[in-house]
């Protein structure tokens, strides 16, 4: 077996695809579940693959450390019904808690979680004599002049002394800023943010008494042959340890459960050590052992066996039920702390994330979800603090927080007011933090029309502003779009939102039907679909969306222009030709069914009429053969700000690539051409 399990942990880090990868998660599971006795030795092993750097590997680990817990069984121990002289007092962990927890005090005098600690970048600082000095200048040039492809220039007789010099060269020590120095380590706040344990609390009284009978027996000496005085004797201050072991060691005689699923004489939760070997990695230097700790943690407090945590085998049931709110508790605070000390982003395909705060808030999430209501209001309010911080990466970790808060518990995430803070993100000046703000919304759409009617029209009217500012091609423009399409369907919003002055809010759509990501394409089109839709009054008064068919004269009519109607039925046309995704398709050609439903007829002879030659001309293209750009309409150009500086980017520059990109009936020229050729038959 010892074969089998060294072939699935290389497959877990070097496996050929993810599908491989996952598969080698499931055959762990079900090596914990025919040697139960491999629990420990198992999740020890995986802490190596949590800290790895790459993310497929980290990702597997956690797919791993679900399939492990699924199959280990849960752990209930016999409540304490004893005489309560007879029992014994459970030891008191001193954990986190809301009241006594300060979330200032960890902004500002907490170290930031960083990439990483920077050792690699520093150099060997030993002292050297001249010559050698001499020697480590040259090859430092020569190595620079290789990486920045100067060596060709060096050969061809160009002299690149002039361009740097050797001071250039020599490591100089940065200016330290003084607030910086003051930053300490997160694990020594949070250590000292806990509150005494029994033992702590016991060795303090020891102390204490031993000093004062150390003190009574000096005074009573005083009436005996003078002496020299003693000095009082100090103990030399200790500085907390902060080193995290590269490696899990689990102990020996560890519990486990045995094939019947029984744990015999535990009398701790069995996954403590573990658990708290995850918590130190949470605050880790390395952004990708913070990220192995909360995917594992997720996974964690999803599975059965975390209904336990905290419990002993001495406590009664309330006792038990006392204590793991408390472990929750603990745990939610140490994932807040992460969420406002971290600084990571890194980028994937066109949009900056954020994956250890993204992590840590969707293991908030799921640690909320089993937290009594009144706890889960107090994380809520240190998440309300935490928005209000002047750093925009705490305040993108709070909103992050208040998204999952949503997801998991919505009448407690809406009687802390975390629809008001996200609607106030949208204002943020930061981009990530307005996006972010938008993407938790967009699921909540319905919550915010039910319970925050009055904020529909402000938030509405919010989006469309940041639209029509916002580079079509920026990542936020994702989020902004959803949140629209999502409350435009909701016929409340769309009441409430009417009459729409199409002529205003359509040009600013255009620009997304051509957006290189399919959920923008398909969320503005789902916003055009309603927004081509009339309001429809029934006779009871309730007011619906136009899904119904009306024949009650020209109130189904929008009140669409000739030109607004041709520009609408170009720009749908072109992306029905060039849709390669089916789904976003069909609704384009949705679109186009409610532009000939609820227009006059005048209207679409006016402005269809002159496009039907070159609508023809697109229809009948060759398939392999691009589309001439002549035939094509393309939004204008236009001046666009961002928010966070205030400089103009030149909306031409996009524009132009837009016009240079090459077109295919079936889709654009960076669609697979398979894909192309299925989807020239449909368009």
């Amino acid at each position: 077996m010892t074969s089998r399990l060294d072939r699935l942990f290389v497959l877990l880090e070097a496996g050929a695809g993810p599908a491989t990868r996952r598969a080698a998660a499931r055959q762990l599971g079900e090596v914990q579940k025919a040697h139960p006795e491999e629990l420990h030795r198992l999740l020890g092993r995986l802490m190596t693959h949590l800290r790895s750097p790459a993310w497929e590997t980290r990702v597997a680990a956690s797919q791993a450390v679900e399939a492990i817990l699924a199959n280990v069984p849960e752990w209930h121990p016999t409540p304490f019904t004893g005489k309560k002289e007879e029992k014994i007092e459970a030891e008191d962990s001193g954990r986190l808690r809301c009241e006594t927890f300060d979330i200032e005090r960890v902004l500002q005098n907490g170290a930031h979680l960083m990439g990483s600690e920077g050792h690699e970048y520093d150099l060997d600082e030993e002292p050297l004599n001249a010559a050698d000095s001499k020697e480590r200048l040259a090859k430092q040039r020569q190595q620079l002049n290789a990486r920045l492809g100067l060596d060709v220039a060096a050969n061809l007789g160009v002299d690149l002394n002039s361009m740097y010099t050797n001071e250039d060269l020599c490591p100089v020590k940065p200016v330290v800023n003084k607030t910086e120095l003051c930053r300490r380590p997160v694990q020594e706040i949070v250590i000292s943010s806990k509150t005494l344990s029994s033992r702590e609390m016991n060795l303090a009284k020891r102390k204490a008494r031993l000093a004062f009978s150390k003190q009574k027996s000096r005074d009573c000496s005083e009436d005996g042959p003078s002496a020299p005085p003693t000095p009082p004797v100090e103990p030399d201050r200790k500085k907390i340890k902060l080193e995290q072991p590269e490696e899990f060691v689990f102990e020996s005689n560890a519990p486990v459960p045995d094939c019947s699923g029984s744990w015999g004489e535990c009398t701790r939760w069995p996954l403590e050590a573990w658990a708290g070997a995850l918590q130190a990695q949470l605050f880790s230097a390395a952004w990708e052992a913070r990220h192995g700790a909360a995917s594992a943690l997720r996974e964690l407090l999803r599975a059965r066996i975390v209904s336990s945590a905290g419990h002993d085998a001495n406590m009664t049931r309330e006792e038990m039920e006392q204590a793991h709110q408390e472990w929750l508790e603990d745990m939610a605070l140490r994932l807040l702390c992460v969420l406002a000390l971290d600084r990571f982003g890194d980028f994937v395909s066109d949009q900056v994330v954020a994956p250890v705060r993204e992590t840590c808030a969707q293991t908030l999430g799921v640690a909320l979800a089993q937290l009594s209501a009144e706890r889960a209001r107090r994380v809520a309010a240190l998440l309300a603090a935490l928005s209000a911080h002047a750093q925009w990466e705490a305040r993108h970790g709070a909103l992050l927080g208040f998204k999952y808060l949503l997801a998991a518990r919505q009448e407690v995430a809406c009687e802390s007011g975390a629809l008001e803070h996200l609607i106030r993100g949208l204002d943020d000046c930061a981009e990530d933090v307005s996006a972010v703000a938008a993407g938790a919304l967009a699921p909540a759409a319905a919550a915010l029309a039910a319970r925050r009617a009055h904020a529909v029209r402000p938030v509405v009217t919010r989006l469309w502003i940041l639209l029509a500012d916002q580079d079509d091609l920026a990542s936020p423009a994702n989020s902004y779009m959803a949140l629209l399409a999502s409350l435009m369907a909701l016929p409340e919003p769309a009441s409430l939102l009417h009459p729409i002055d199409l002529a205003d809010v359509l040009p600013r759509l255009w620009p997304y039907l051509d957006h290189s990501t399919s959920s923008v394409r398909k969320a503005t089109l789902q916003t055009l679909r309603t927004l081509t839709r009339p309001l429809v009054t029934t006779h009871n008064g309730d007011v619906t969306n136009g899904g119904g068919d009306v024949t009650n004269g020209h109130d189904q009519y929008l009140s669409w222009t000739p030109e607004l109607l041709q520009e609408a039925m170009r720009h749908i046309y072109q992306r029905v030709l060039f849709e390669h995704v089916h789904e976003i398709q069909e609704i384009a050609v949705q679109v186009w069914e409610n532009f000939l439903k609820y227009a006059s007829l005048g209207v679409i002879l006016l402005a269809a009429c002159p496009m039907l030659a070159t609508w023809l001309c697109l229809a009948m293209q060759p398939a392999r053969l691009p589309v001439e750009p002549g035939l094509l309409l393309h939004p204008p150009p236009k001046e666009r700000r961002t928010r966070t500086t205030s400089q103009s980017l030149d909306g031409g520059v996009a524009a132009e690539l837009r016009r240079s990109r090459a077109w295919f009936v079936g889709g654009s020229e960076s669609a697979p051409c398979a894909a192309r050729d299925a989807n020239v038959m449909r368009a």
